[in-house]
């Protein structure tokens, strides 16, 4: 290996031998201090707050400096998913009826149909999924994708498998009773196709 490195043996035992310096001993209990103030709080402490804690006993341990250490021992924070409303069920529009009865049990694909809106937060605000999914072969038929939840993103995601997938008149579709779903374009849009309405 020495030879490999381009290095003399005896340099090498002496790296290997070389004792912690006072930095990376000092870093080590800052270490173990920040480490101890991140389980008591649940994981949840960022850096600042453990910043807070650690320097109650290295009170000239710097912000970069537990930032390294952080980083090299993956003390990082573990943020809760905000909660964002997706379903507007407080409306005025018809509702469809429950065709389904909750028996999801369908003999062969493009039977019935289901949607949903899901969210995701990024660096640059929330987006949000539509999708429609298969009942009989569990898979993701239609999907699209927006920084909003408004009756469009809905559309193009049913549009997406009915062109990739063409079902027969008959399809139920069945989706909570938000507003998207049952606006006029939405059901414009089951009726052009063919496809029955469920909730």
């Amino acid at each position: 290996m020495c030879t490999v490195l381009d290095v003399s043996r005896s340099s090498y035992y002496a790296w290997e031998n070389k004792e912690p310096s006072q930095r990376d001993l000092e870093n080590q209990k800052i270490f173990e201090t920040a480490q101890e103030s991140y389980n008591e709080s649940g994981g949840i402490y960022g850096l600042d707050k453990l910043l807070k804690d650690v320097r109650e006993k290295f009170p000239k341990c710097g912000r970069n400096r537990l930032y390294r250490i952080q980083k090299e021992n993956k003390l990082y924070s573990k943020r809760k998913r905000k909660f964002k409303v997706t379903t507007d069920s407080n409306h005025q529009l018809p509702v469809a009826e429950n065709l389904l009865n909750q028996d999801f049990k369908t003999e062969r694909p493009n039977a019935v149909w289901v949607t949903d809106i899901s969210y995701l937060e990024t660096s640059e605000g929330w987006l949000y999924l539509a999708t429609v999914k298969d009942i009989h072969t569990k898979e993701i038929v239609g999907w699209a994708t927006a920084d909003h939840i408004k009756t469009s993103l809905c559309k193009r995601a049913l549009e997406n498998a009915i062109n990739r997938y063409k079902p027969l008149d008959g399809l139920i579709h069945h989706s909570d009773r938000g507003v998207q779903y049952c606006s006029k374009e939405y059901q414009q849009l089951l009726n052009k196709h063919g496809i029955l309405y469920a909730a």
